[in-house]
């Protein structure tokens, strides 16, 4: 199904998008644009929600699920021109780099760990704050996972990536210019759209599908990306105009989303990189030390550069940092220390 014509549907109800939602004979539809490209796995997370919403609700609350519009979103969100976007919050970086810290921060934390703070601890409540200040509400829908470097030459040291040009996304464009890079913005319409000498992308089951299009190698720990989470972002305008039922729903929607997004994603990558190391479709390295120092240096100067400003962007790096470091010192001494102990005795 093309999903610019996918339209789930009460009767009666109309094309209409308005900062309150339109209402009609009993019904409410919002207009959702998708960043994701055609035949990107991760645009049908709009379409699975839009059919949920509509099953959960029986037809009276409905996403018309479009191609993402030109200008500026952040306008046509707060003029009601979309009622809401799914995509990620990189697409807000330049009203404030901090919406970074809801997607992905180079050398912090990865996707459980970052649900972890979104869901049980102060993330959501930061990210209301700091969206709110831009006429914004955000739900968290899923996690694509950390993203790998793909590369046509070794990258055997920092210096290897100064003059070169890399696709990035995020709080990751500004580690690369740090480590002089020529930085062009990834695109959401496919993992290697454009003529960059280096892409971050992923997630890596649509690289797979695109391997004759990528770099001959392949790094797979690089920690500029260590997750990719996505989101749901309305028009705060449109999000009040909603009642709590409705709210309540579209919650509801967005938890069963994320996790069954992150279920795929762990599923599709497990077995993209299964077959890319059956089939040689690249050279899989793992990043040499050095490089991996000078990337971690970078990323922190660019993950502290959150708190330099002050606003609602500080009080979310702050909270940040405060879980980051209880998660990931959790993470050291369960997961991470049973995935080493294990690989003894798994083949590879």
């Amino acid at each position: 199904m093309d999903r610019r014509g996918f339209l789930v549907a009460g009767a009666g109800v109309g094309g209409m998008a308005l900062a309150a939602p339109a209402v009609a004979q009993g019904t409410q539809q919002l207009t959702a644009a998708v960043a994701f490209g055609d035949g990107d796995a991760r645009a049908n997370m709009a379409a699975r929600m839009a059919e949920r919403v509509s099953a959960l609700t029986n037809g009276a609350l409905t996403l018309d699920i479009q191609a993402l519009p030109g200008g500026d979103l952040n306008a046509a969100l707060n003029d009601g021109s979309i009622g809401c976007v799914a995509g990620n919050e990189d697409l807000w970086f330049d009203l404030d780099p901090a919406f970074g810290l809801f997607c992905s921060v180079p050398g912090g934390m990865m996707e459980r760990e970052l649900e972890a703070w979104i869901r049980s601890d102060t993330g959501q409540e930061r990210w209301d704050a700091l969206s709110a200040e831009y006429g914004m509400k955000s739900l968290l829908i899923g996690d694509s996972g950390g993203e790998m470097l793909w590369s046509g030459e070794a990258l055997d040291s920092a210096d290897a990536l100064s003059g070169k040009t890399v696709s990035a996304s995020g709080l990751a464009r500004q580690v690369y210019s740090a480590l002089g890079a020529a930085v062009e913005a990834a695109s959401l319409s496919g993992p290697f759209a454009g003529g960059a000498d280096i892409y971050e992308t992923g997630p890596l089951a649509a690289q797979y599908q695109s391997r004759d299009n990528a770099p001959g190698r392949l790094y797979t720990n690089t920690p500029t990306r260590p997750s990719s989470a996505m989101s749901l972002t309305f028009g705060k305008a449109t999000w009040d105009g909603l009642d709590d039922a409705a709210r309540a729903v579209l919650e509801a929607a967005a938890k069963a989303e994320t996790h069954l997004n992150n279920a795929q994603s762990m599923q599709g990558n497990a077995l993209a990189y299964q077959a890319l190391k059956l089939t040689q479709g690249a050279a899989i390295e793992a990043m040499p030390q050095g490089t991996w120092d000078a990337m971690m240096e970078a990323s922190r100067a660019v993950y502290e550069s959150l708190g330099d400003e002050g606003g609602q962007g500080r009080r979310a790096f702050r909270a940040y940092g405060r879980f980051a470091e209880a998660v990931q010192n959790w993470t050291r001494v369960s997961e991470a220390a049973f995935t080493e102990n294990r690989a003894r005795n798994v083949p590879s």
